[in-house]
């Protein structure tokens, strides 16, 4: 797109001794009405300077749009500014700025709060994803994704003259990645739903399509689930994907974000410490220091009979045999 400003010299100075800047009497409305405006006379805001800033700089703006190969005639911008011009922030000020001070009036907002959970950034979002029963965004996406794929194929097969009709046929003849991403997935729930043998003619509307990858990632989570070595516990305690009842209960927040963390094995006792750093292979790295002990001498000592079984500091220690937590276990 090519911008061409012209810059033409105003015949009547303005009341204000700072607006007497080269001009065009035919300005945008907005700007004719600024430099009308009796309040003028005192001092500008920064939201008049900017909009008059503004009306200046693009008077008689044109451009030139290239579709399809062809050059058409010049066409008059009226609103916008050129891609990159530092102007560009400042009048996005201006129209937040009303939107902003309307929101700030308002009062007693009911705003919804979605399902959440807060836990650390260790945390496995296969564990995450289980318990607030909630999709990737991605997948969530598909439906509003093939309505917009299944309309540029309707205007294709209709032979559309539209712009988009012809830029959707020349991306899809290169096999542009978002193209043939969309397809593998069309193709994957499609195979899918023949396998099953339930429906030959596997309805392709988007909604099926977002119905079917649910199916998959609803299977893939189980399989994560059940060969993550980290969610051991979690698999215990966690069968079935879907919201669970705690992250709607009356729990105070920080207790219940100890309660997530030790479901999904987001904490600090050792049988997840341990994990990390380079002697994470060192089983002594995880053992619970309360219920054996912390010599290493004795530890080593320990590693030579056969069947050595440490005591390990894991969610069943804490929850049953440690005695440093016994106080909290009969407490009511």
């Amino acid at each position: 797109m090519e911008y061409q400003p012209s810059y033409m010299m105003c015949t009547e100075p303005s009341a204000h001794p700072q607006h007497n800047t080269p001009v065009n009497n035919q300005c945008t409305p907005l700007g004719v009405e600024l430099a009308r405006n009796e309040d003028l006379k005192k001092a500008p805001s920064p939201l008049e300077t900017t909009v008059w800033s503004t009306c200046i700089l693009y008077t008689h703006s044109k451009a030139k749009i290239k579709p399809l190969d062809k050059l058409p005639d010049k066409v008059v911008v009226l609103c916008g500014t050129e891609q990159g011009h530092p102007m560009s922030p400042e009048l996005f000020k201006c129209f937040v700025h009303q939107l902003s001070e309307d929101l700030n009036s308002l009062k007693d907002v009911e705003v919804p709060v979605l399902d959440a959970v807060e836990v650390g950034k260790s945390t496995s979002n296969t564990a995450v994803w289980g318990d607030t029963g909630r999709y990737p965004l991605a997948v969530e996406l598909l439906s509003q994704t093939f309505s917009y794929l299944q309309r540029l194929e309707e205007m294709d097969q209709q032979n559309c003259s539209t712009l988009v009709r012809h830029a959707y046929v020349e991306q899809r003849e290169l096999e542009l990645t978002w193209f043939s991403r969309l397809k593998s997935v069309r193709n994957i729930a499609a195979a899918d739903q023949s396998l099953k043998g339930k429906n030959l003619a596997f309805n392709c509307s988007p909604q099926a399509i977002r119905e079917r990858s649910r199916e998959l990632f609803i299977a893939q989570w189980n399989m994560e689930r059940a060969t993550n070595k980290k969610l051991g516990f979690y698999i215990s305690v966690k069968t079935n994907f879907g919201l669970e009842p705690y992250l709607k209960s009356d729990i105070p927040h920080q207790h219940l974000k100890r309660f997530a963390e030790f479901r999904m094995s987001s904490h600090r006792y050792n049988i997840e410490t341990g994990r990390y750093g380079l002697s994470k292979e060192d089983i002594f790295q995880r053992i619970c220091y309360q219920c054996s002990t912390n010599d290493k001498q004795v530890l080593e000592n320990l590693k030579e009979p056969p069947f050595f079984c440490p005591i390990i500091e894991d969610e069943y220690d804490v929850l049953r045999t440690c005695t440093l937590y016994e106080d909290l276990r009969h407490k009511r």
